[in-house]
């Protein structure tokens, strides 16, 4: 996977800040755009071809961390190849390519920013037990639906769909029943066949940490 050039690591300014001033700044970006030129112009000839173009798209949209569904496909990746090339000569110059890297930096500003947020929200919550009890009687509230102060199998399934969802994992990745069943048992510490608040907090400590840590992973990714 290509490299992005460095942002705000190691300089003490958040990454949204950064992309947000490089936006402001003709010349910084102008040197972005050559920049990406440089890393995907395979061949060398100062241009992007199509398939390097299309390349960039699907690494950038996977850093992104975009759904598969939201993945741009080769008809609609030509379609916006061709709006591009405005000699239609069948590669993209610096000047062409201007306008999508100075939308995609604005995506980028707004995904640092989202990720700044979910961040500072988790950190909050898994650093201060008043809080964490609270989202905890929060999720018990939410996902109880027969109102007898546990979770039952299916509603731990309804609650760990929506954890996958949070977690931006895709439907390939999520657990099946069968496995929601062993996740169900793990944490059924007292074997009664439901999820008391206790064992819910010791489910919510661990994907509250598994959160962060990947929230955190989507953050340097986009840095890199």
């Amino acid at each position: 996977m290509c490299a992005l050039p460095p942002t705000a690591a190691g300089t003490g300014m958040r990454a949204s800040v950064n992309y947000g001033n490089m936006l402001a700044d003709p010349e910084r970006l102008q040197h972005m755009v050559q920049h990406v030129v440089d890393l995907y112009d395979a061949n060398r000839n100062g241009t992007i071809e199509f398939e390097e173009y299309r390349t960039m798209m699907n690494d950038l949209f996977e850093r992104l961390q975009f759904d598969e569904e939201d993945m741009m496909t080769r008809q609609e990746a030509m379609q916006k190849f061709k709006e591009l090339d405005d000699t239609e000569s069948g590669s993209l110059t610096v000047e062409e390519l201007a306008p999508l890297v100075t939308e995609l930096l604005d995506t980028m500003r707004d995904k640092f920013e989202e990720l700044e947020q979910e961040i500072a929200s988790v950190k909050e919550v898994t650093t201060d037990p008043k809080i964490f009890e609270e989202v905890v009687d929060q999720a018990m509230y939410a996902f109880d639906t027969n109102h007898d102060g546990c979770l039952n199998e299916e509603e731990m399934y309804d609650l760990l769909m929506e954890c996958c969802r949070k977690m931006k994992l895709s439907k390939s990745k999520r657990p099946s029943r069968e496995e929601v069943k062993d996740i169900f048992t793990d944490y059924d510490e007292d074997r009664n066949g439901v999820i008391t608040k206790n064992e819910l907090m010791h489910f919510l400590d661990q994907y509250f940490e598994s959160l962060l840590e990947n929230l955190q992973t989507a953050y340097q990714r986009l840095q890199i």
